[in-house]
Order: structure tokens, then C-alpha cells, then sequence
């Protein structure tokens, strides 16, 4: 092979380089230019044979082993075929394995809760069915739906919610809430509804409690985040510079929702902080400043993030961020103005 050779690698499995594609674009005559179609013969029978054999661990593992070649044609008849057989059988591998479960020991409320979300994402694909081309699943689907519903007719679920408004305290507060979301979205029956709701107006009473209590001179920024962010938010009191975040929290809050949107700024600029390559850079930043103000052209916009990512600056107050680019975007104007080149 020449000194100038062109690698292609693709890696089927975006994990490791012995499932790669090596290709010497060298070979290719014309412009070196190549389209690559991987064409997954009878994908759908492979899984279907996993599926019928009831070997899930297999299946599983073979959608995952398909799902890096399928994507490279996000477009294709092929790819929209796979999307719904791989939600189909990831949903339904995962009730099977948790109603196998339920056999052996008690499920936890976090399982339950799964296990419904399997329901009505099965129901759903019922739902939808001529669409989805899933229709000689219909019987698998229908019949463990049933499972899924007599398996709720006879479990302890309702006890398992009244013991969340039992154990409802300001150091469960932010878990609870966050259970109690996926159980009224989720969960239809009256029974637990009206267990859902209660615990929703314990955790509302609960909340108005706290912020009432840091209003009257108890301000402990630490606790009021602790207690009152949202539970999947929480890896921010971790990080090591927690601190100069809750320099942003007031010291007084007319109402909850202010107090939110203050926990949603930060938790922003935590994220941003926390970017680990570019691309989330890129994406986490997008997600805070690009909004109506900023109309400008995507090359603009990553020309600006680019700028300001190189400075590797970390940004505790938002608007620190906001006049950093307002910089950026007066240069761009200025440069603009003298038909130069951005560098």
C-alpha cells in the first residue's frame, strides 16, 4: 500500500476497529469519490428468528450490532423498517424480562413504572399498525398487553404510591416529584390517579413550604437547590464549582416559577461547562443564546462558538455568555462592513 493511500474506516459498531470497513480509495478511478450502500440482507428474519426462538440477550445484541450499518441511510425505506422492529422488540424484551422478574420478587416502583411505559408504547405501535408494518406482531403485542394489565390487576402498585406520600420530606421532595410526573403520565386507572394527584398537592404544599421558609432569612441557597431542583438536575450540586452557580440564586422569590426558571439557567450553563467535545459545546450553547435576538446564518453562528469555545472559559452567570457574543457578533458586523475575511 502507497505512502498516499486513502483510508476510509467505518466502524458497523461505533465501538471497536475489528467490526471496521477498510477501503483504498486509491482503487476508485475518477474523482476518488464513492457511495457507500450497505445492504443488510434479511435483517428483519435474522431478528425475527432471535425473536421466535425467544433468545432476547441475541436479539438485543444484534440490533445493536445493525443499528450503526442501518443509520448511514437515514432516509431509507430500510431504516424506517428497522426503527419499528427495534422499538417493537426493545419494548417488548424489556416487559418479558421485567414480568419474569415480577415472579421471583416484588418489582420496585421504578420497574413498575417501566413496565407501564412498555405497555403503552405497545399499545401505541397497536395503535399505529398498518403504518409501522409490525402487523404479524399483533398477536405478540396484544397478548402481552394482556400480561402487562392482569400482572397490575393483582401487584401492590397503589401501595407503592400512598407509601411515596407517606415518605414524602424535603430531602425525598426532589425524587418523589420526579416519580410522581412518570406515574400521572403514564398510569390512567382512577385508583392511582387519585393517589397521583394527592401526592402532587402534598409536593406543591411541600415546595410553597420551602421557598416560604428561605424567604423568611433562612437562606440556604445549598438546600433550596437540593430540595426543590429538578431530581434529574441534581448532578449539579456535584460539581466542584457549585458554588459560583448559586451565586445566580436570589435571595428572595415572589413565586416558585421564578425560582425554576433560575434553576433552568444554571443548570444550562452547567451543561455548557460540562461539554466534553464541540459538538455539544456547539449544541449546549445553542440550546441558551440562539434565540430571535441572534438571527444570523449557521456559519456565523458556529464561527462565533468557535471563538469563544477556544477561550475554554467556563460561564457561571449568563450574562457573561451574552456579552461575549454580543462581541463576537459586532466583529462579525465590522468585518462585514470591510468585506474581510473571518480567521
Amino acid at each position: 500500500m502507497s505512502n498516499n493511500t486513502k483510508i476510509l474506516a467505518l466502524d458497523l459498531r461505533n465501538r471497536e476497529v475489528r467490526n471496521s470497513i477498510i477501503l483504498d480509495l486509491n482503487n476508485i478511478p475518477g474523482e476518488k469519490k464513492c457511495i457507500i450502500d450497505l445492504d443488510i440482507k434479511d435483517h428483519d428474519k435474522k431478528l425475527k428468528k432471535y425473536f421466535i426462538d425467544k433468545e432476547y440477550d441475541k436479539l438485543i445484541e444484534k440490533i445493536k450490532d445493525l443499528e450503526g450499518v442501518i443509520s448511514i441511510n437515514r432516509n431509507s425505506k430500510v431504516f424506517e423498517i428497522f426503527q419499528d422492529q427495534k422499538n417493537f422488540y426493545n419494548y417488548y424484551v424489556q416487559a418479558i424480562k421485567l414480568i419474569d422478574i415480577s415472579k421471583i420478587k416484588e418489582l420496585t416502583i421504578e420497574e413498575n413504572i417501566n413496565l407501564q411505559m412498555c405497555k403503552n408504547n405497545l399499545n401505541t405501535i397497536l395503535q399505529f399498525n398498518d403504518q409501522v408494518q409490525l402487523g404479524e406482531f399483533t398477536d405478540d403485542i396484544n397478548k402481552m398487553v394482556n400480561i402487562i394489565d392482569d400482572y397490575f390487576k393483582n401487584c401492590n402498585f397503589t401501595y407503592q404510591v400512598n407509601d411515596l406520600i407517606n415518605k414524602l420530606n424535603e430531602n425525598s421532595l426532589s425524587y418523589i416529584e420526579y416519580i410522581n410526573k412518570q406515574i400521572r403520565s403514564l398510569f390512567k386507572e382512577n385508583s392511582i390517579l387519585n393517589l397521583s394527584n394527592k401526592l402532587y398537592s402534598d409536593i406543591c404544599n411541600l415546595k410553597n413550604y420551602i421557598l416560604e421558609k428561605y424567604n423568611c432569612g433562612n437562606n440556604d441557597k445549598e438546600n433550596l437547590v437540593r430540595y426543590l431542583i429538578n431530581h434529574e438536575h441534581l448532578n449539579i450540586i456535584e460539581d466542584t464549582n457549585f458554588n459560583e452557580y448559586l451565586k445566580n440564586i436570589k435571595t428572595k422569590y415572589e413565586n416558585l416559577s421564578n425560582l425554576e426558571e433560575d434553576f433552568k439557567d444554571i443548570y444550562k450553563l452547567y451543561k455548557l461547562n460540562s461539554s466534553k467535545n464541540f459538538q455539544q459545546y456547539y449544541n449546549n450553547i445553542s440550546i441558551i443564546v440562539y434565540n430571535a435576538k441572534f438571527t444570523i446564518s449557521n456559519f456565523y453562528k458556529e464561527y462565533i462558538i468557535r471563538k469563544i469555545s477556544f477561550k475554554n472559559k467556563k460561564y457561571y452567570n449568563l450574562n457573561n455568555l451574552y456579552k461575549d457574543v454580543e462581541i463576537h457578533l459586532k466583529n462579525i458586523e465590522n468585518l462585514k462592513e470591510e468585506n474581510s475575511i473571518l480567521i
